[in-house]
């Protein structure tokens, strides 16, 4: 509609932007707050300056001369958390009035984190394009307050700066300097593993958490399987021919990839696929159901490679692909299967029928705790 002003009033552009900010640790809890507020009212797409557009404020405040004078320089620690928040947003746009907000820009430990943080994000590529569809869908925001998920407990109000991301997971950015940080983590209901160390929670609780500059709080639904990529220098706009399937420790749980052409218009007349995988666990045996493609559409794969990660598991003794027996990798990454010992996880790799779908099945000795993520 024409006319009005205040929040309800951004309904007239796509993309809503939260202003030219100076770098605080307030502004950023404001703006980790901010996101999930908007998008309770219908507005998933908020896009900040990652980093702050000018800086450190100066003696005289928060002035976008001064700011492209003195070269607009942020801490290290308040620059690396910045980024992490910026992983899980709608969008993640590193931008700044004349100041440093690249990584090499920076020296270690700050640049290491931060392309950490950059790399995270172009795996997660996969789950946030089928959380955005999941928004055109449904309204469900990409990354949202946790009451609209949780509205009756009032712990769920109690911590705005925390957020959901996409169905299954739980971000809460470090807003504070410290390097580690304290963060007080509020695990909703159910169980829940989190991302990078595979440490289990159940809640509802509250934790404290002594977050070292290299990591951000992510819950993850327990059971859930995550679609991810292997980052690379861009991601693309074809469907990717190989995926990496993390399956979380739970007794049951899913996931979905939702897939198009990448480009124009074609999925407002349904030329788009999804695919469900879903993941089922009894005692050392772990069951993974890669589902057939639902749907077409133009340059869709008709095989693609799954890179499939079970978190959790002892050695295993055997491990199927629609009941016919898998080799062991001849090389990691090649098809076949293989075993982290450090991390506790069973790697397959195999090549599966879009229409067909593929069941993989791994009998190991026992499910063991992992005390970290796979990587490779």
């Amino acid at each position: 509609g024409a006319g009005g002003t205040g929040a309800l009033a951004e309904h007239r552009s796509t993309i809503q932007f939260t202003g030219d900010t100076c770098a605080t640790w307030e502004m950023l809890a404001f703006q980790a707050e901010l996101t999930a507020a908007e998008s309770a009212i219908g507005l998933p797409y908020v896009s900040h300056d990652i980093g702050s557009f000018n800086g450190t404020p100066s003696s005289g405040g928060c002035q976008a001369v001064a700011a492209a004078l003195s070269g607009s320089p942020v801490p290290d620690d308040l620059y690396v958390r910045w980024l992490q928040f910026g992983t899980f947003q709608p969008l993640d746009r590193l931008h700044s009035n004349h100041g440093k907000r690249l990584p090499w820009e920076y020296d270690d430990p700050a640049r290491s984190a931060a392309a950490q943080a950059l790399r995270l994000r172009g795996e997660l590529v996969p789950y946030t394009y089928t959380a955005a569809r999941r928004a055109v869908d449904t309204g469900l925001p990409i990354a949202g307050p946790l009451y609209l998920r949780w509205p009756r407990l009032r712990r769920a109000y109690d911590h705005p700066t925390q957020f959901t991301f996409g169905r299954d997971l739980v971000v809460a950015p470090v807003t504070s300097p410290g390097d580690p940080a304290q963060v007080q983590l509020w695990v909703p209901p159910g169980d829940w593993v989190e991302y990078s160390t595979g440490r289990r929670f159940h809640g509802p609780a509250l934790v404290t958490l002594s977050v070292p500059l290299a990591r951000v709080p992510v819950l993850v639904r327990a059971g859930a399987v995550v679609p991810t990529q292997t980052p690379g220098a861009s991601t693309g706009t074809a469907p990717a021919r190989r995926l990496v399937l993390t399956a979380f420790p739970g007794r049951r749980g899913s996931g979905e990839l939702y897939d198009d052409a990448g480009a124009g218009f074609g999925y407002r007349h349904g030329e788009f696929a999804r695919t469900t995988v879903t993941q089922r666990r009894a005692g050392g045996v772990v069951s993974v159901a890669i589902g057939r493609a639902r749907g077409s559409f133009p340059g869709q794969l008709r095989s693609r490679e799954w890179d499939l990660r079970i978190m959790s598991l002892g050695l295993p003794q055997v491990v199927t692909v629609d009941g016919e027996p898998l080799r062991p990798s001849a090389r990691p990454g090649a098809p076949g299967w293989s075993y982290d010992q450090a991390a506790r996880v069973v790697r397959v790799v195999t090549s599966v029928p879009a229409r067909a779908g593929a069941v993989i099945r791994v009998r190991s000795s026992r499910e063991v705790r992992a005390d970290r993520r796979p990587t490779g």
